[in-house]
């Protein structure tokens, strides 16, 4: 597994540390994953969005 070093507002810290006492997640890196994988499927319903609508275009 790759490592990457990150810098992060306070406000991002804070966020991140509320979720890991919380106990949904068990650590720093286990949150920024999560965020990643949902900025993930954000992107991809996007291109498919922007795809649909480049389709219907054609269409009329």
């Amino acid at each position: 597994m790759a490592t990457r070093n990150i810098n992060l507002t306070d406000a991002l810290d804070r966020f991140v540390a509320e979720l890991v006492a919380s106990g949904q997640y068990q650590n720093a890196s286990e949150v920024v994953r999560a965020g990643l994988r949902a900025l993930k499927a954000e992107e991809a319903t996007r291109a498919e969005i922007q795809s649909a609508l480049k389709t219907s275009s054609r269409i009329f």
